[in-house]
């Protein structure tokens, strides 16, 4: 079985953009880990605790771990303390497999996590770096 890590910008990306085929990963025996950039706050109507709860309730009814990785909703940016802190959780994860966004969209968080992902990558695999944890190149990297 692969170990399969989604990376989204807010909670619920992951779930909108492909909450089937998560759902459907994990029912076969895949170790799925969600990633949240941020926590997807402030909105109109939320509050970040309620996020919170959603988001932990929609990864037990799927079946996956997740994890918020921290950076500021509607200011990512793409840099390397962003690039090396995703890469660091590529290593703990171990991902054969990373979905990332689809690169054209609307939405800056979207377009820079998306980057941030695909650098974050190559950056896993570096031995001479500052990054926590050993080594890793996830082989594929698959656009939702």
């Amino acid at each position: 079985m692969a170990s399969i890590v989604v990376v989204g910008p807010h909670p619920d990306d992951q779930e909108l953009g492909m909450g089937g085929t998560v759902a459907r990963l994990a029912s076969q025996g895949h170790t799925v880990h969600l990633i949240d950039m941020t926590n997807g706050e402030p909105t109109p109507f939320g509050s970040v605790e309620t996020r919170a709860r959603e988001s932990a309730a929609a990864a037990k009814v799927l079946g996956v771990g997740r994890t918020l990785l921290g950076l500021k909703n509607r200011e990512v940016t793409h840099n390397i303390a962003s690039r090396h802190a995703l890469a660091a959780l590529y290593r703990v994860h171990r991902p054969n497999v990373i979905f990332v966004p689809f690169p054209i969209d609307a939405h800056p968080d979207h377009v820079a996590v998306t980057r941030i992902a695909e650098d974050a990558r190559f950056d896993a695999k570096l031995t001479q770096t500052d990054i926590p944890g050993e080594p890793w190149y996830p082989k594929r990297i698959i656009y939702y």
